[in-house]
């Protein structure tokens, strides 16, 4: 009976052992009670383009970008179409850039853009380093319903986790 145990004992753990570790990519990441963020906010209108410097960084940790989401919206009449660049820059240069399609229909609460961009293993922005988003758009149709005066408007979401630096 005691060979027998043994033998379930080295089995058993062997399956433990083979079995794979899934984790947060990239480096350690940090030990405070809660390395997930997110970050909201508005950056422009359908047509005019903008920088925002969303407060993501802190003091001690490395930043990691892991989702952007970008939604655009029409006030209650009319139709927009925009394209432009949207690009993520820190002091050393830029780290992402995506092209950006927004097409807006009458009805905001119905017919809201979005644009997602799930990024994997991240962007990393190091400890100290401020970010921001800028969007240039080089396209517009329909510009009287693409200005913030009928109520267009860009919204940014970012989430992601803080890691050891």
């Amino acid at each position: 009976m005691f060979r027998l145990s043994k033998y379930a004992a080295l089995i058993g753990t062997s399956a433990l052992l083979c079995s794979n570790a899934n984790a947060i990519p990239g480096a350690s990441v940090s030990y405070g009670a809660n390395p997930v963020w997110s970050a909201a906010g508005y950056l422009s209108d359908l047509m005019t383009d903008a920088t925002a410097s969303p407060s993501i960084v802190v003091s001690g940790q490395d930043t990691i970008i892991t989702d952007l989401v970008i939604s655009g919206a029409t006030g209650t009449s009319g139709t927009c179409f925009s394209s432009g660049v949207l690009t993520i820059d820190d002091s050393t240069g830029t780290l992402a850039m995506f092209g950006v399609n927004i097409s807006t229909g009458s009805a905001r609460s119905t017919k809201e853009a979005v644009f997602l961009a799930p990024l994997g293993a991240g962007i990393r922005i190091a400890e100290g380093e401020s970010v921001s988003l800028s969007i240039d758009w080089t396209m517009f149709t329909n510009s009287a319903y693409c200005s913030s005066s009928q109520g267009a408007q860009i919204m940014y979401t970012l989430s992601g986790y803080y890691a050891e630096p």
